[in-house]
């Protein structure tokens, strides 16, 4: 967690604090109990994206995603698991660095 220093320098940068550690991984049953030792995680939440409208490449797709979340403190961690029978972000992810850390994220206020 982010000591009162550090908020000062995302302050001076006018960055927001980091909310969320996003990891992609093959198989989330496999990942769960590496990812709960790592970050203490106790409880996940299964998230359904399956209605959400995915471009990828410049292209419409029909992606399949599975997605569970915990939290470290405030931190929320993410496992993504794509079906790996459609080439996405997350397909490619995997063949070019295969399992780990994906991305970050922030909570704004404003895309502005």
């Amino acid at each position: 967690m982010p000591n009162l220093e550090n908020l000062e320098i995302l302050r001076q940068l006018h960055l927001p604090p980091v909310t969320q550690l996003g990891f992609v991984v093959r198989k989330i049953a496999e990942a769960l109990p590496r990812y709960s030792a790592l970050y203490a995680v106790r409880c996940w939440y299964e998230t359904d994206l399956s209605g959400t409208r995915y471009e990828y490449r410049g292209q419409p797709i029909a992606q399949k995603l599975r997605s569970v979340l915990g939290f470290w403190g405030n931190m929320q961690i993410e496992l993504l698991a794509p079906d790996e029978t459609t080439s996405n972000l997350y397909t490619d992810f995997l063949a070019a660095h295969g399992e780990g850390f994906q991305h970050v994220a922030c909570d704004v206020t404003n895309l502005e």
